[in-house]
């Protein structure tokens, strides 16, 4: 692979390969991460693989132990339980107000998605069922980016690569995937009827479903 030039795009080269590979378990948790192969895997030099792992560090994916080197994060069912307690608390406020934000055109766009999804579900014709966390991932993060609290905002945004590790531990354990669709859909009709009390209990079930789901899958592995 030839080597990239600008050190801004080598570093956010390097954090979407490497993020990539860990969300996909390809980089199992525990494994190092070790910046020569790194580099010579993506065709880069050290310092943008170590800038890489600092800023994959602070999303939660990789541990930085001082004398050692990096390790991609374990995860824990205690890891799990805290993103979630977070998820319930934070996601509710984001969604609600971000009902009396959100343009009818960026549901339209986002419901388009689901009822597509629903088609090729229902007809059977096999498709990559990681399509369904990708969709679960963009619904959220399109939607609390209309959230009014910009603190709230930035948090859930920061949690995303973590959200999207344990959603992806969930996508092997859901055995109907037209349920999940349905979830979605629910989670879509709500925002549209600008009912922050409809907008909280539906997002409160779904979330509360897909913990368990990873829950189950991660104690049974």
């Amino acid at each position: 692979m030839p080597k990239l030039r600008n050190k801004d795009g080598l570093t956010n080269f390097m954090c979407d390969k490497i993020r990539e590979e860990i969300l996909e378990k390809r980089f199992p948790p525990g494994a190092p991460l070790s910046e020569i192969p790194l580099g010579e895997m993506f065709g880069t030099s050290r310092t943008p693989v170590r800038e890489a792992l600092r800023m994959l560090s602070k999303e939660g994916l990789v541990r930085v132990i001082p004398g050692r080197g990096a390790f991609v994060t374990e995860i824990s069912v205690e890891d799990i339980k805290e993103i979630y307690e977070i998820r319930r608390a934070l996601e509710t406020i984001a969604f609600q107000s971000a009902a009396r934000r959100i343009p009818d055109e960026a549901l339209e766009e986002i419901a388009s998605f689901w009822s597509e999804l629903r088609v090729k579900a229902e007809s059977g014709a096999p498709f990559d069922k990681k399509i369904v966390a990708e969709g679960d991932r963009a619904l959220h993060m399109r939607i609390i980016e209309y959230a009014s609290n910009k603190r709230i905002r930035e948090i859930l945004l920061s949690l995303q690569s973590q959200i999207g590790r344990m959603q992806l531990l969930a996508l092997f354990s859901l055995k109907d995937t037209l349920n999940t669709i349905a979830q979605h859909e629910e989670i879509i009709a709500s925002m549209r009827s600008r009912d922050e009390e409809q907008i909280r209990k539906v997002l409160h079930n779904h979330i509360v479903l897909s913990e368990g789901y990873i829950l189950s899958n991660f104690l049974n592995a």
